[in-house]
């Protein structure tokens, strides 16, 4: 029989030569957001050992920017990257979140930040840099720059070298640059 769930680890493994650096649990609870400082729960944990593994792989030293996409909506990487991005946040280094995925952008209401201004506005060449990253209210440390108002040509947007710009100046601000795109 043909399915298109994965149920093990193992059948991963069997496709592909790349290293799975995390496993992260399905979600039962009710919200977006399942890690804080205090958080004890297994999926908390998750997050805790995925980010473990980035720091062991490298990332946030030299490499620091992740780039988090999936093959169909619905998969759970606005969830990852908003849950990671957390974790990555306790530890006290300034993270910022792209919500590159203007098709469907989610994380701005995940943060409860202002979507004004955002991602279209500054690619488009209506806003700095400074004008869109918004800080949230869930960690100091923690910074998202909304999708904005949705184009109808995100693909376009985001291959102009605005985006490098955009990726050069926030590596010499953050310690980690996290990029949910579309799928």
């Amino acid at each position: 029989t043909f399915s298109k769930t994965i149920l093990f680890r193992s059948e991963i493994e069997n496709l592909t030569s790349l290293p799975i650096i995390g496993e992260i649990g399905f979600n039962k609870s009710s919200g977006p957001i399942v890690i804080s400082g205090g958080t004890k729960t297994m999926i908390a944990e998750d997050f805790r050992r995925l980010r473990a593994s980035l720091r062991f792989m490298g990332i946030g030293t030299k490499r620091k920017k992740i780039l988090i996409t999936s093959t169909i909506p619905g998969e759970g990487k606005s969830f990852v990257v908003a849950n990671l991005g957390i974790s990555l946040a306790l530890t006290g280094k300034q993270i910022v979140i792209i919500e590159a995925d203007m098709s469907n952008p989610t994380l701005h209401e995940k943060f409860l930040v202002n979507a004004e201004k955002g991602l279209s506005s500054y690619l488009t060449g209506i806003d700095d840099p400074e004008e869109i990253i918004k800080r949230t209210e869930i960690n100091s440390n923690l910074f998202v720059i909304p999708a904005g108002d949705i184009p109808p040509n995100p693909s376009e947007l985001i291959m102009d070298s605005r985006m490098e710009d955009l990726i050069n100046y926030l590596e010499k601000v953050f310690d980690y640059i996290l990029i949910d795109t579309a799928p």
